[in-house]
């Protein structure tokens, strides 16, 4: 009787293993996707400018996170991909349109909570004074 015990208590560590690291490495291919915590949040846009915007993020090493966003004037919402909401940290960038200029989201957000709340006017004019400064 022991034997099967303990046979039973090993299959049972096993499959909850491989279930963990099955849950791993799907987290560790999108990690905006994870829950919020102490350096990550949620996402939420509100277009505050006078024209509708295609909004895309990227990851400091250049991966672009989920298709981009297209707000018109007024609208707000928390980015996401496949329905779920987007989860950033503090250096993942915005870029507002086709332009060269990128923002971290820490520099043009204020996080409240498990939020980071964007304006698309402070993020157009830090992507432009960038280019402009450039130029």
């Amino acid at each position: 009787m022991y034997k099967r015990f303990a046979s039973y208590i090993a299959f049972v560590v096993l499959m909850v293993s491989a279930c963990a690291y099955a849950q791993n490495d799907v987290e560790s291919d999108r990690p905006w996707l994870k829950p919020p915590d102490l350096k990550r949040a949620w996402v939420y846009i509100k277009n505050d400018y006078t024209n509708t915007v295609k909004l895309t993020m990227w990851t400091k090493r250049g991966v672009q996170i989920g298709a981009a966003w297209a707000l018109a004037p007024g609208q707000g919402g928390y980015l996401t991909e496949s329905g779920q909401k987007i989860t950033a940290s503090p250096e993942y960038v915005l870029k507002v349109g086709d332009d060269p200029g990128e923002v971290e989201v820490q520099a043009v957000s204020e996080r409240h909570g498990q939020t980071w709340n964007v304006s698309v006017r402070k993020v157009w004019m830090a992507t432009h004074q960038r280019i402009d400064q450039v130029h």
